[in-house]
């Protein structure tokens, strides 16, 4: 996921939607509606965010949440885009 081209840049800011989103709970569902997403594309999405430990899937309650590790990715994502002040 790093900004090597457009298609790279969009799925960087794709991830970091989907992980605001995430942080209180949502469905699968809910990330198709949200994004117009398609059905396979957000499985592999979901899939890639539970590898990387960014997202987890809680099955009893069928939501995937922003992990801690997500979280600290969504901060980093905000600093890099916040201009530095010369002071």
């Amino acid at each position: 996921m790093g900004l090597t081209s457009n298609s790279d840049e969009h799925d960087d800011k794709l991830v970091e939607k989907v992980l605001e989103f995430a942080k209180e709970g949502v469905t699968k569902k809910d990330i198709m509606e949200r994004f117009s997403l398609s059905r396979p594309r957000v499985r592999r999405l979901t899939a890639e965010l539970v590898n990387k430990d960014l997202l987890r899937q809680h099955v009893s309650i069928n939501l995937f949440l922003t992990t801690a590790r997500g979280n600290i990715y969504l901060r980093k994502m905000r600093s890099k885009r916040k201009p530095s002040k010369l002071l």
